[in-house]
């Protein structure tokens, strides 16, 4: 799991299911309340194995208000269907057990969320319903927070959020429902933030005027995305403030007015909570809970078009942004050159600059250096340390399925299938990483 699974959790229903590779052994934080007849309480917060699996990812997530939060373990059994094996939950389960749909009539699945996530389940969509023909599946995005609130009210089935923040948000807004909401989330995938940048420098990086910045500190951006005197986010970089090729808090100068010479635009996200923004915000430090500065697009496909866009009288100096990496090379759009698509990736360090530029990408180069910087990070969440961008914080972020309780027999199939080896391809046709690929180490 990634560092903001560190987040406080108080009063919180949240089942963190790892099916992993058809493991399918549950955890759930919540009340006292027992989730099952059988239930186990444990006494600590570490969940490292059950007698028959290793949950990778759990072993070190930290539960902070232990006071008010109980672990708890269901007794669960195992079924074959084919080549997979599945869980079904004990009798009383708040809704039916996991399984496999056997009736021949039709139903609709309908799923939705998170613009990160949404070309995955499209990817996947074909395949599963050869393989469940009983079942269609019904797709839409609209943000972590549309599917969020989706899955609560009953419009949707399945709800599709990239950071774990976004379902814990998602809960404690819900926590005064009748019934209550019991959200079950399962690690499917993930991904890495990047930063996006279209500017004058060569390659289309920021640039003072006479030298390139290839790489930005978190100081920075935390400067640029945290402008208050003007919301739409514009700032210059100083004369000589990419001397040394890095753009530091020193050389921001922030709260300029649209059109000022050399001017730049950031763009954040206009469709919130979202789970790139929240990942994002919590590594600069910035709270988004009304949105960071700069002009607010929606989803990963308006923040990239925005940044691809030719400079303007408002923006001369160009723009900055931030998208989920799979968006940043275009193979989340269809593309798959693996290459920077139409802007260029800035190397992002934390307070140590970097001896070396080794993560910086010009438009249209090769961005498969980030790509295995976020491979690495991803394989390293479960011990809770960081390696992308640096040692010093993390700009990893994990998918998500949620459902109201535990998963329905459709639900879980698609669930299943979706957590299946033969299911590598539809993540890493989009430019991200399956949890089956990162979640074994």
């Amino acid at each position: 799991m990634n560092m903001e699974r560190n987040l406080p959790v108080k009063s919180l229903v949240i089942g963190l299911v790892l099916l992993i590779a058809g493991l399918g052994v549950g955890f759930y934080a919540g009340h006292s309340q027992s989730l099952t007849s059988t239930s186990t309480e444990l006494s600590t917060a570490t969940l490292t194995s059950t007698s028959t699996a290793t949950l990778i990812g759990v072993s070190t997530t930290t539960l902070t208000d232990l006071s008010t939060t109980t672990i708890y373990t269901q007794t669960e059994t195992t079924s074959t269907v084919g080549t997979n094996t599945v869980s079904s939950c004990s009798a009383n389960c708040s809704q039916a057990s996991v399984g496999t749909v056997i009736s021949t009539a039709q139903q609709t699945l309908t799923i939705g969320g998170s613009t990160t996530i949404y070309p995955v389940t499209q990817a996947a969509i074909a395949a599963f319903e050869r393989q469940y023909p009983g079942i269609i599946v019904q797709d839409a995005q609209g943000g972590g927070a549309a599917g969020m609130k989706g899955v609560t009210t009953g419009a949707l089935d399945i709800g599709a959020a990239s950071s774990l923040s976004a379902v814990i948000s998602a809960q404690i807004s819900d926590e005064s429902l009748v019934p209550p909401v019991q959200l079950v989330a399962t690690e499917i995938g993930g991904t890495g933030v990047v930063v996006i940048e279209n500017g004058l420098g060569a390659g289309g990086f920021l640039s003072d005027g006479a030298n390139v910045c290839q790489a930005i500190s978190q100081g920075a951006l935390a400067l640029i995305f945290a402008q208050t005197s003007d919301a739409s986010g514009y700032f210059t970089v100083s004369a000589g403030g990419c001397a040394a090729g890095i753009l530091s808090t020193a050389g921001v100068t922030a709260n300029v007015a649209a059109g000022t010479a050399g001017a730049i635009q950031a763009i954040s996200r206009s469709d919130l909570p979202s789970g790139t923004e929240d990942t994002f915000s919590a590594y600069i430090g910035v709270s988004d809970a009304k949105g960071l500065s700069g002009v607010q697009e929606a989803g990963n496909t308006g923040v990239l078009a925005q940044a691809q866009k030719a400079l303007g009288t408002n923006n001369p100096g160009g723009s900055i942004g931030f998208v989920d990496y799979g968006f940043a090379t275009g193979a989340a759009l269809g593309l798959t050159s693996g290459n920077a698509d139409g802007v260029a990736i800035p190397q992002v360090y934390t307070t140590t600059v970097p001896v070396t530029v080794t993560l910086a990408v010009a438009k249209g180069a090769s961005a498969s250096s980030v790509g295995a910087a976020i491979f690495k990070a991803l394989k390293q969440v479960a011990t809770n340390t960081s390696s992308y961008p640096d040692t010093g914080g993390s700009l990893v972020s994990t998918f998500y399925y949620v459902t109201n309780g535990n998963p329905t027999p459709a639900e879980a199939d698609f669930i299943n299938f979706i957590a299946t080896p033969s299911a590598v391809s539809f993540f890493t046709s989009q430019g991200y990483f399956s949890f089956v690929e990162f979640g074994g180490s």
